[in-house]
Formats: C-alpha cells, structure tokens, sequence
C-alpha cells in the first residue's frame, strides 16, 4: 500500500442554509491523481436550487480537473495548493484527508479503484428513486464531454453519409472530421436473448461505415454483468471489424478526448 490523500467535492445548493450536498471525490498521490463527479448526486443537488440550470453541473469534472493540471507538473504539493487557493464556491473541496492506496502496477488505476471505494461509501446512493432511472449511459457520457460537445469539438447524433451500403448512418458521438473518431453506446441488457444480434448489427454498423470513421469505439456498460462468453464474443466481433469495445464509461470518455486532433 502507498499513502494517498482525498478530498470530498461538495456543492452549497443554498448558501442560506450552508448545507453541502457530497457529489464527488478526488483522490491523489505524489505521483498522479483522479477525480470523480457522481450524475445522480449532481442532479439531487441541483433540484435543491431551483435557480439552477439543470445542466449547471454538467463538465464540473473535466473543469475541476483542468484546473489542477494548469500549474504544469503534477505533484501532490501542488494539488493541495490549488484546492487551497483558489475560489471555488458554491463548490467547496474538503479538507484533504489520508488514505492508504493499492501499490499495485498501474498507479493510475490503483487511485481510480480508491475513488471507486470511497465514491460508494459517501458519494454514490445504494438505490436510485424511479424518476432518475431515465437517465442512460449516453446521458452519462455526454456529462462527461459536455466541455468538448459545447464548443462543438464533438458532435451528438451526427449523421455520417457515404457509408458502404449507401445508407445514411448516424453515430451516437463524432468527433475529427477527416480523421474521424465515433463512438456508439449499446444499452444492453445483459440476459436478453439477442444480445448476440445487436453485437452483430453494430458490427455491419462500423464495417459499413470503415472508410469514413478511422477509430471507432463502442460502450456498454450493462455487459459488465454480462456472462464471461458473451462479453468474449462482443469483444472479439467489434474487434474483427477494428472497434474496440469498452466497459466503463469513464473510459469510453476518455479514449475520446485523447483521440481528438489539437
């Protein structure tokens, strides 16, 4: 194990009251550090401002993260300095406490697993209320590229025309013009019986669309539950076809952000 640090990430709905909603943590060593901004928190702290945009929230991660890395070199020194000296409100960063991080081979993923642990202990809620189930994961990944969708680096839904079969296709998120990058969400439900179809149908998908996206990258989180087999046979079917297939959507977003010419 390897000392770490963490810090809550909270928002002041009402500075009135002064009561702080938890909607996400930052975890840090002296060698990198990850963030979190939980969706479902977010929205549960902006309904208690109804002054608020609904979207008021959306690319706090991207912007908080940003901020850290304007300094220029990491270090946990200078982390620290800029949660201290900066003003954030209404978004306050808690006093940083310490937590013990897996020494494992990739720093990078042992601290995300630590914002995973302590994101579920004082973050995320045990069961999301019925009218929040609406939100996808397409609407989780839009929060996420919020700051590139907005200045049109990325594009939503955009149709893609000159596919193989001479059909108009239109891709969940493009970005890079000639140097295309698309990337499609699959909401799957992982013991329905045609799993294997949709699996196909994007497949033909992202092979009839071969000389017009360069990378393409396909979500779904729901297959995270999915059989061994099948999550074997999703992979290896978008893989023949050059996608390639991810589970998190963290991930997706970020393999995105650095597929995008500067």
């Amino acid at each position: 194990m390897m000392a770490g640090r963490y810090s809550l990430i909270r928002y002041i709905a009402d500075p009135a009251r002064g009561e702080a909603f938890n909607i996400g943590i930052i975890v840090w060593t002296e060698a990198d550090f990850q963030l979190s901004i939980d969706e479902w928190a977010s929205r549960r702290a902006v309904r208690e401002n109804p002054l608020l945009a609904k979207d008021a929230l959306q690319g706090l991660e991207s912007s908080i993260a940003a901020r850290i890395r304007r300094s220029g070199g990491f270090s946990g020194e200078k982390l620290l300095a800029s949660i201290q000296n900066h003003m954030w409100f209404p978004i306050v960063i808690a006093d940083p406490e310490y937590v013990a991080v897996s020494n494992g081979a990739d720093p990078a993923s042992s601290i995300r697993a630590t914002v995973d642990r302590l994101m579920d202990r004082m973050v995320r809620r045990r069961t999301v209320p019925a009218a929040e189930q609406h939100v996808n994961e397409a609407q989780l990944l839009e929060t996420k590229l919020w700051p590139l969708i907005s200045r049109g680096v990325v594009k939503k839904n955009y149709e893609i025309e000159g596919s193989k079969s001479k059909y108009t296709r239109q891709v969940d998120f493009f970005a890079n013009g000639d140097s295309a990058v698309g990337l499609d969400v699959l909401q799957l439900k992982p013991t329905q019986r045609t799993l294997r179809e949709f699996i196909d149908a994007e497949a033909f998908k992202i092979e009839d669309l071969r000389y017009r996206v360069a990378h393409y990258i396909v979500l779904s989180e729901a297959l995270k539950s999915a059989r061994e087999k099948d999550i074997a046979y999703a992979r290896h079917i978008i893989e023949s076809v050059a996608g390639k297939l991810v589970l998190d959507t963290a991930d997706a977003a970020q393999m995105m952000e650095g597929s995008i010419v500067r």
